[in-house]
C-alpha cells in the first residue's frame, strides 16, 4: 500500500473524504469509538496539507494541547492564507469528533476539541453548543451560557430565527445553573438553621 505522504494532493483529498464518510456512517450506527478513529485518520490526511491549522503556537497555549497530530507537514502556509476548504474541513471534522467524545461522556476531550474550532471561529454554533453541554460536567457552565445567549440575542437583533439547538441548550444549561443555585441556597439555609438551633440550645 502506498504511503499517504507519497500520494498527490487529489489522492490525499479523496482518502480524507473516504475516512470522513466512514466516520459519519459509524456515527449513524452508534459506533462512536470507530467514528473517533476514522475522524482522526481524516484529520491526519488534512494535516499533511494544512499544517498551520494544527500547530499554531497560540492555539496550543490556549487549549492546553495541540490537535490530533503534531508532526510537520508538506504545506505550512499560515492559517490566514490557507484555502478556505481546508479550514472548513478542519472545523467540520473537529466538531464531529467533539460530538463523538460527548456521546461517550468524555466531556473534557469533547470540550477541548470544540475549543479548537472556537479558536478559529468564536461564534461557530455547533462548537458553542457542545462546549456548553460539556460545561456542567467540568464546572464552567456560566461562561458558556453567556456566549450562547449573546449569540441568540444577536440572531434576534438581526431578524433571524434563533437556532433551535442553541435555544434548547440555553434553556437546559440555565435550568442546570438555577438548580445549582437552589441547592446551594437550601444548603446554606439548613446550615444557618442548625447553627441557630445550636445557639438557642446553648442559651437555654
Amino acid at each position: 500500500m502506498q504511503d499517504i505522504w507519497d500520494l498527490d494532493l487529489p489522492s490525499r483529498e479523496r482518502l480524507l473524504e473516504r475516512y470522513h464518510r466512514i466516520a459519519n456512517q459509524a456515527v449513524k450506527r452508534g459506533r462512536f469509538p470507530a467514528a473517533v478513529s476514522a475522524y482522526k485518520e481524516a484529520l491526519y490526511c488534512l494535516r499533511i496539507d494544512a499544517s498551520s491549522l494544527f500547530d499554531d503556537p497560540k492555539k496550543a497555549k490556549d487549549n492546553g494541547s495541540q490537535s490530533i497530530h503534531v508532526i510537520r507537514a508538506k504545506n505550512v502556509t499560515p492559517v490566514d492564507r490557507l484555502e478556505s476548504h481546508f479550514v472548513e474541513k478542519y472545523k467540520a471534522l473537529h466538531n464531529n469528533l467533539s460530538v463523538c467524545y460527548y456521546r461517550q461522556k468524555n466531556y473534557q476531550e469533547a470540550r477541548k476539541t470544540a475549543n479548537l474550532v472556537l479558536y478559529l471561529e468564536p461564534e461557530n454554533r455547533k462548537a458553542l453548543v457542545y462546549n456548553c453541554r460539556c460545561a456542567p460536567s467540568i464546572g464552567t457552565a456560566e461562561d458558556s451560557i453567556e456566549k450562547l445567549q449573546a449569540l441568540a440575542k444577536k440572531d434576534k437583533e438581526e431578524g433571524r430565527e434563533v437556532d433551535t439547538d442553541i435555544d434548547r441548550c440555553c434553556r437546559e444549561m440555565q435550568k442546570w445553573v438555577d438548580d445549582q443555585e437552589a441547592r446551594e441556597q437550601a444548603l446554606f439555609s439548613k446550615m444557618f438553621a442548625a447553627k441557630k438551633a445550636k445557639k438557642a440550645a446553648a442559651a437555654a
